[in-house]
């Protein structure tokens, strides 16, 4: 019975030993800012990363033995209560025996308390003395954690390398990040509003001012390219008041890039004041007020000249509508508009350096059914090559699709031949 007193007094030592060596590392540390976000959030997906996680610092590894000496101790005063049961059923008979038994479940059972007591006192007293989260962050933008990343290009056997990070455009785009050369940023003050698609979220955000927003880049399970394919998404993000972190709700057939370098970017929203839309225009030569340029409006005459019914039975779109200071900065966002119908430097605002308006037009295929809207987008891109486009491809929700049915094709993209970009 000795060799039981002293294992279970082991367990009790080990688990007050264990939450005052949690609560030293706390309350030793200088006293954090105003807390808005600890946990740093992983990226979710149908194929997981499986390595996001802080990384090797002190506070991490007293996190991981607290965690580590916590379950031991529990899994040994399981196994007491358990023996002592056994215990005092093979000692009927004796009730010396039976009474040791029973004190060694009850021991047991007393350590057991004795943890959850203190885990309980300590969370009231500083819940950060529980979880040993010592990198903290405020809304202006302290440090965050760093996740550790492998390098590796292949998971579960399929190529998932995007290629660097700031290469791949954020989809929406917002005044926030331009890429996913940052990790995170805080939200513009007009925040940020996303639209259910099917292609990338599965759900409607409204995403207030202030927020910090973390974005990861993605690609659709189904690309033979995911340097050509991926999107930058924004995968979680935390309000203001810090209550809760939302992990957003992507489509199913999303599939995580391989983990790249990111910079812990902390861009604080547009400064881009386009109230004057004409002095935007001419900082970034653009015409003013929005058009399209001359090749552009050739190109989509003869489109029309092959296909006589295209201008009745299919919208189009060339410049931005929806967010008109657009397309007097190249789809940089603005104040006024924090998100924008394109990537920037899309043809659609010109390219790069085009200084005669949109030269690029969207044909709607939503309209059709899948079978009609292959057979229509073929049809269409096969009208825009023969009338001297740059390019022309189908394309659902601006990720390029092989014009089939079943692919979600809702429009057809074509470039004036003289854009500069494709």
């Amino acid at each position: 019975m000795r060799k039981n007193k002293k294992l279970i007094f082991a367990i009790l030592a080990l688990g007050v030993v264990v939450f005052f060596a949690a609560g030293h590392s706390s309350f030793a540390a200088d006293p954090p800012p105003k807390i808005v976000n600890v946990d740093f959030p992983c990226p979710d997906g149908s194929f997981g990363l499986g390595n996001c996680q802080p990384n090797d610092s002190i506070p991490n590894y007293l996190n991981n033995i607290y965690k580590f000496a916590v379950g031991i101790a529990g899994l040994l005063a399981l196994g007491m209560i358990v023996a002592g049961g056994v215990y005092y059923t093979v000692s009927a008979g004796s009730s010396d025996k039976q009474k040791e038994a029973k004190d060694m479940i009850t021991s047991a059972v007393l350590g057991v308390a004795l943890l959850l007591g203190s885990y309980l006192i300590l969370k009231t007293i500083n819940p950060q003395i529980v979880t040993l989260d010592l990198n903290f962050t405020d809304i202006s933008g302290g440090e965050l954690q760093k996740i550790t990343q492998k390098s590796s290009l292949e998971e579960g056997g399929f190529n998932n390398d995007c290629g660097d990070f700031a290469s791949v455009v954020t989809r929406p785009q917002t005044s926030l990040s331009k890429n996913c050369g940052d990790r995170r940023a805080l939200a513009p003050p007009s925040g940020i509003k996303i639209t259910a698609d099917k292609i990338f979220y599965n759900e409607y955000l409204e995403i207030p001012a202030g927020s910090m927003v973390w974005q990861y880049p993605y690609y659709n399970m189904d690309s033979k390219n995911p340097k050509k394919d991926a999107s930058c998404l924004f995968y979680a993000y935390r309000s203001p008041n810090g209550s809760n972190t939302h992990i957003t709700k992507f489509q199913d057939t999303l599939r995580l890039c391989a983990p790249r370098e990111q910079k812990f970017g902390n861009v604080a929203g547009s400064d881009l004041d386009c109230s004057d839309k004409s002095q935007c225009a001419k900082k970034f030569n653009v015409p003013y007020p929005a058009q399209n340029s001359e090749d552009l409006e050739k190109l989509m005459t003869c489109i029309a000249q092959k296909i006589p019914d295209i201008t009745n039975k299919t919208k189009t779109w060339t410049y931005d509508e929806s967010h008109p200071t657009c397309n007097f900065t190249r789809g940089q966002p603005t104040q006024q508009d924090s998100t924008c119908s394109h990537a920037r430097n899309s043809c659609h605002y010109g390219g790069r350096a085009g200084t005669q308006g949109a030269e690029a037009v969207d044909y709607s295929l939503s309209q059709y059914s899948p079978i009609l809207a292959s057979n229509r987008g073929k049809k269409i891109i096969e009208a825009a090559m023969n009338c001297g486009a740059k390019s022309a491809r189908c394309e659902a929700g601006g990720i390029s699709t092989k014009c089939v049915v079943g692919d979600n094709t809702d429009h057809v993209h074509v470039n004036a031949p003289k854009c500069d970009v494709n």
